[in-house]
């Protein structure tokens, strides 16, 4: 009997492990096509480095052209992979044979990804408030994203961008990403 409790406790355990690899990948990989998909469906009209007066490091700016069904599509994709990374969440919650340890750490991966659809959506909002037509923000590990649709990014607009994000998802200046399309 206590073997089979601590056989139950190792796989349970091991598809935690594995769940949170997977997880992650998922996350990752949305991510990186979310970026891809900002330089390959336009034009790269070129990149440039910014550093901001206060010294609080440096933000990437990339400029390219992009279709207008661009933010759309990338809400989508960035949807998909979050829902395939809940469901295989709640899989693992819904397993009677997985121990309770497994439920709570699978629990409290959704509840993480809950709070970073709520950081995306609130940063969204903040930058469309400050005057921009569309964006999309994602939050990773320790890096966000913002892809922002703009005629052209002024120092000014650049720094209302970061004190959002930096202010919302508590990342250091040097670990956002600002891509521009037009």
């Amino acid at each position: 009997m206590i073997l089979r409790k601590k056989s139950v406790i190792f796989v349970a355990l091991s598809a935690i492990l594995l769940l949170a690899f997977a997880v992650n990948g998922m996350m990752e990989r949305q991510r990186q096509e979310l970026l891809s998909s900002a330089i390959t469906e336009g034009k790269v009209l070129g990149e440039a480095t910014l550093v901001d007066a206060q010294g609080m490091g440096e933000v990437e700016v990339s400029s390219g052209a992009v279709s207008s069904d661009y933010f759309a599509n990338a809400r989508i994709n960035r949807q998909k992979a979050r829902d395939a990374a809940i469901e295989v969440l709640q899989d693992v919650i819904d397993n009677r044979e997985l121990g309770e340890e497994a439920k709570r750490d699978a629990a409290s991966e959704l509840g993480m990804i809950a709070t970073i659809l709520n950081k995306e959506g609130i940063m969204e909002n903040l930058i469309k408030a400050k005057g921009f037509s569309d964006c999309v923000v994602v939050v990773g590990e320790a890096d966000v994203t913002v892809v922002v649709q703009s005629k052209g990014l002024t120092q000014s607009e650049v720094s209302k961008i970061k004190e959002i994000v930096v202010s919302e998802a508590m990342v250091g200046a040097d670990n956002i990403k600002i891509i521009e399309v037009k």
